[in-house]
């Protein structure tokens, strides 16, 4: 199972890192593995790299447009597609959205394209991306 965790990065950050993947990828993955005693100062950091989602916006969007795909399911911010060949549980939090999945590209990421400064990340597999419109991977 693949895990990854996607951020809306915010106008300044995506500025000033849209053509330097690797280096937004390392400054959230100096925030996933930081230890306790740094937290107060990484909490900080985060918050002015990440524009937190409106989860009820995002959560009415996905399953607007996810309630005509067969094997749908939703509760609450947990959105799941489960069928033949996939297998997607995505949860919507205010500052990520956690995808876990048996794929290395879910469908789910076509319907995240078309929101905003929106940064992919999979910290076990070292995977990361932009996601652009029409779920282009930069």
């Amino acid at each position: 199972m693949r895990v990854f965790y996607v951020f809306k990065i915010n106008k300044y950050f995506s500025y000033v890192y849209q053509n330097k993947a690797y280096k937004m990828y390392k400054l959230l993955e100096e925030i996933y593995y930081a230890k306790d005693y740094d937290l107060k100062l990484i909490v900080g950091y985060f918050k002015q790299m990440v524009d937190n989602f409106d989860q009820e916006q995002v959560n009415r969007y996905l399953y607007k447009n996810l309630v005509k795909v067969n094997d749908y399911y939703k509760k609450d911010n947990m959105h799941i597609i489960y069928n033949n060949y996939e297998y997607t549980k995505l949860l919507v939090n205010k500052d990520s959205i956690k995808i876990k999945t048996n794929l290395t590209n879910p469908s789910i990421f076509n319907y995240l394209s078309n929101l905003d400064n929106i940064f992919i990340v999979d910290f076990n597999n070292k995977t990361y991306f932009w996601l652009k419109k029409d779920c282009q991977k930069v």
